[in-house]
């Protein structure tokens, strides 16, 4: 691996229940296969769509560049931008709340704490890294790009 590039995963694309949307068309195009080989492949294709697409940022140290990316099929897509410097690596917390409906309107409300890693470069702007309803977690996922910066992470949770 290049060490003067570092690649931060975010978040996975789609949600759970999309995933699971993947798993029946993964299994149904196998099932296809046989029977239907014009429609197998687009099933699984659409099934690897949904299973390998996350969102991510990427630093190169040498060219003083960075990118927000999407990867589908483990290819990224995303502008490059150039930054100067960077000023910190922060964390904040935030109270979320979800409402699950179990009737047509009725249903409890979870609430968590979720720990957001941002980093903030020296004209201001700031970009999203990850986020995790554990705290020790995040550290360790952005421990590599805090090594990589030569930064201290910034805990404003306390």
């Amino acid at each position: 691996m290049n060490s003067n590039i570092v690649n931060l995963k975010s978040e996975i694309l789609f949600p759970f229940q999309f995933q699971l949307f993947g798993i029946v068309m993964f299994i149904g195009g196998i099932i296809t296969i046989p029977f239907y080989p014009l429609i197998s492949p687009f099933l699984l294709a659409l099934a690897l769509l949904i299973f390998t697409g996350y969102r991510g940022i990427q630093f190169n140290r040498l060219t003083k560049l960075y990118r927000t990316y999407n990867s589908f099929f483990f290819l990224k897509f995303g502008k490059w931008k150039e930054y100067i410097a960077i000023e910190m690596i922060y964390i904040n917390s935030a109270n979320v709340s979800q409402k699950i409906y179990t009737r047509i309107t009725e249903g409890p409300t979870l609430s968590y704490v979720e720990y957001k890693a941002y980093i903030l470069f020296n004209d201001g702007k700031k970009e999203f890294l990850t986020s995790s309803k554990n705290k020790n977690k995040l550290f360790e996922k952005i421990t590599p790009l805090a090594q990589f910066t030569n930064l201290e992470i910034i805990d404003n949770t306390v």
